[in-house]
């Protein structure tokens, strides 16, 4: 590429001859970079982020529906154990691990490899292959008649390689916001999106006594089947959101249209070997669980928090059978904890106008900015259990049920804002590779929820309700010490972590000019303006002329008024 001269070595002026080859990377939303390699161009409609409103609502929203349901789904296991435990003569603890507790641990084997996998194939053919096998499992698991060999044994893996596809959207979800939205429209996106998985671990124990009363444990799954077969006919219109696997289809097309094998991108997906991809992308968050403390924070905190939530769905039925509910009317109690989740909303607002605010006097957003909420929700989470503890039989008789079930507000509440929170977090420290920093967390929190119930009846009947949620409580006071550490010293802990250095590197690559257009410190003049040496020769100095294009590390902008307008003035050298 031909450079003007008395530039600085960075500033390149883009200028190709062919216009054909122009014409043609026109058509697909390209350009070339100024290290002549391709990337998005600047507001192409192609990038899955300048889709109109109502491309990103049908699928984000099919997203936020499928999550929803499949979390739902993984929380039905205590009304369908204590009917089916009947049928196949299994104890108790057995039914509980058979329909909670393997589909959570298949969860947690799937958000290892699956996050990957969307990011190397792309998520569209893992969305939909994802509710097409929760299709088949379903089926297997309402089906299998409790006389057959090795029945219970079929029923386990159905419920468990139902969790393995379910950890989908859990784990894929924050990648696809993240390809989609922009930092500001992503606390919304992801409020959303956390909030509809909330819901659906809320409303599972309410939706599964209800059917188990009136047509059986199997309608339990059989519904789960004909709505995710419903699902996959419409992921057959989904568009595929990972750019970097977009910009990789575009490339092949182009090379095959050129036969210019100049013409290179920036792909970090790129599958080299299957070696590489096995024993490096595949085991991306297991590394991350053990080498990134941000990760491991988050995780653990998310593990915990949710870990209590299923064991609540064990422990709530015990305690309001106490207050002579029966199973079906124990649990609507699920119902405060849907009603906290929606008091998220103003602090989601108040991260908006925070977001808002930076950006108008030109301070630099980063990641710590968008996490105030936390500091609140963990003490909520804290008191809310606390409440609860001491205001339910056997100790405490005389309350009315209605004061313990309003304690269970602020717990839905942080239960939610931590979600929304360490995943917002995750995807702005980690961002293309959202999805495996996040599949992390999810594979934790798995665990700990498939554990949880298997032991919270037990320490119930053992300790008492007051004393056994009191060790919840307890615990939860442990960790509001969480906030301090991420607000102080969570901007240190990323700066430090090569693989986020690394995230952010590939995003600027393969976004290109398109992530240019909304990050301060960024130049893209597109035909405003050209740099050249300033006369003091300390700066670069903007004058108008054709496009240019600086790297975001080598540049700092200076603007000013003109006509009126706030323009760029002045792109000094770093």
């Amino acid at each position: 590429m031909p450079q003007e001269k008395g530039l600085h070595p960075t500033a390149v002026i883009i200028n190709d001859s062919s216009s054909t080859l122009d014409e043609l990377l026109n058509e697909h939303g390209l350009e070339l970079g100024s290290d002549s390699y391709l990337r998005w161009k600047f507001n192409t409609n192609q990038h899955p982020r300048n889709w109109n409103w109502k491309r990103k609502c049908f699928d984000i929203g099919f997203v936020m529906f499928v999550e929803m349901f499949q979390c739902a789904m993984s929380t039905t296991g205590t009304a369908v154990a204590q009917d089916a435990i009947h049928e196949y003569g299994i104890s108790k603890s057995l039914g509980y691990f058979t329909f909670t507790s393997a589909y959570l641990i298949g969860e947690g084997i799937g958000s290892i490899f699956l996050p990957p996998i969307s990011e190397t194939f792309g998520r569209k053919a893992t969305y939909a292959s994802g509710v097409l096998g929760d299709c088949i499992f379903s089926v297997l698991v309402a089906a299998v008649p409790p006389t057959a060999p090795g029945a219970l044994a079929a029923v386990i893996i159905g419920r468990g390689m139902s969790g393995v596809v379910g950890a989908i959207t859990s784990t894929v979800g924050p990648g696809s916001l993240e390809d989609v939205y922009t930092p500001e429209h992503r606390i919304w996106g992801v409020f959303a999106w956390t909030t509809a998985g909330s819901l659906g671990l809320m409303l599972g124990p309410i939706y599964s006594a209800h059917v188990v009363t009136y047509l059986g444990w199997r309608w339990v799954y059989y519904t789960t089947a004909i709505v995710m077969g419903i699902c996959f006919f419409f992921s057959f219109f989904l568009h595929e959101s990972r750019p970097s696997f977009l910009l990789q289809q575009k490339h092949k097309i182009i090379l095959g249209k050129t036969g210019n094998t100049s013409l290179l991108i920036h792909n970090p997906d790129a599958i080299e070997s299957a070696v590489g991809f096995f024993t490096e992308t595949l085991w991306r968050p297991l590394r991350l669980l053990v080498t990134e403390p941000i990760v491991i924070l988050c995780s653990a905190l998310n593990a915990i928090a949710f870990g209590m939530i299923f064991g609540l769905t064990e422990g709530l039925d015990i305690v309001y059978r106490s207050f002579g509910f029966d199973t079906k009317t124990a649990s609507l109690a699920f119902l405060p904890l849907a009603i906290g989740l929606f008091f998220c909303i103003p602090a989601r607002v108040l991260d908006v106008r925070r977001f808002r605010r930076l950006e108008k006097e030109g301070v630099p957003i980063t990641p710590e900015a968008k996490i105030k909420s936390f500091a609140i929700a963990v003490p909520a989470l804290a008191a809310g259990l606390w409440v609860f503890a001491w205001t339910i039989p056997p100790l405490v008789p005389h309350v009315s049920w209605a004061v313990s079930m309003l304690a269970l507000i602020p717990v839905g509440f942080a239960t939610n804002d931590l979600d929304a929170v360490l995943a917002g977090y995750i995807a702005d420290s980690y961002e293309m590779y959202a999805a495996s920093a996040f599949s992390s967390l999810s594979m934790l929190r798995s665990i700990l929820a498939a554990v949880f119930p298997l032991f919270t009846g037990r320490m119930f009947e053992t300790l008492g309700n007051n004393a056994a949620c009191s060790v919840f409580a307890a615990i939860t006071t442990l960790f509001c010490v969480s906030p301090i550490i991420l607000l102080k010293w969570g901007k240190h802990l990323r700066e430090h972590s090569k693989f986020a250095k690394y995230s952010a590197e590939m995003s600027e690559l393969s976004l290109g000019s398109e992530r240019h257009s909304s990050e301060k410190g960024v130049v893209v003049l597109g035909n405003a303006s050209v740099v050249r040496p300033s006369v003091s020769g300390e700066g670069l100095e903007s004058s108008r002329s054709e496009a240019l294009h600086l790297p975001v590390n080598e540049v700092q902008l200076v603007t000013g008024k003109s006509n009126g307008q706030e323009e760029i003035l002045i792109a000094r050298v770093v």
